[in-house]
């Protein structure tokens, strides 16, 4: 008979430009990462060969990073 032993992990994602542990999060995070769409670098890879980037322009957001359209 194999043993497992089961141990518990700390799961951590990006929050607000930094990554912490999400059990530190508040309840409304929480529930923002519960809704999260989860993609493989090929999934999003995929899905930028359909984007004619001729037609792409980027706007300054109030933070002042680009968001382009």
């Amino acid at each position: 008979m194999i043993k497992i032993k089961k141990v518990p992990v700390e799961v951590y994602s990006r929050i607000v430009g930094y990554f912490r542990p999400v059990s530190q999060w508040n309840e409304g995070k929480k529930e923002e990462f519960k809704e999260r769409k989860e993609f493989t670098l090929k999934e999003l890879c995929d899905s930028l060969t359909h984007i004619d980037s001729n037609k792409l322009h980027p706007t300054m957001n109030n933070d002042g990073s680009k968001q382009w359209h």
